[in-house]
């Protein structure tokens, strides 16, 4: 059975534990910028597109910071788990260098 793309966007906000990944004290460089990105992933899985669609379509935006604040956009904006998220990154960037 499919999973409906639509839940993971009606999630409250991720609750990052202490010992996790991803630290709270990661800020983005530019918030609005970060903001931008996290709105457009929304905007494009809430038209049908894929989470790897909408990965594909911020990271050129969130390039410049740090692997923490690049996860966490993926996890607000596309609804990955944070391996999930760290596995996109990793494929974004392995790509990208293919090329």
């Amino acid at each position: 059975m499919f999973k409906n793309p639509l839940n993971a966007l009606k999630k409250e906000p991720v609750d990052v534990p202490k010992d996790s990944i991803i630290q709270t004290e990661h800020l983005p460089k530019d918030s609005a910028n970060f903001s931008q990105a996290i709105a457009k992933a929304k905007e494009i899985i809430l038209g049908g597109g894929s989470k790897v669609d909408a990965a594909r379509t911020i990271y050129p935006l969130l390039e410049n910071e740090s692997k923490e604040v690049i996860h966490l956009a993926f996890i607000e904006g596309c609804g990955l788990t944070v391996k999930g998220a760290i596995t996109y990154r990793y494929n974004l960037i392995r790509n990208k260098t293919k090329k």
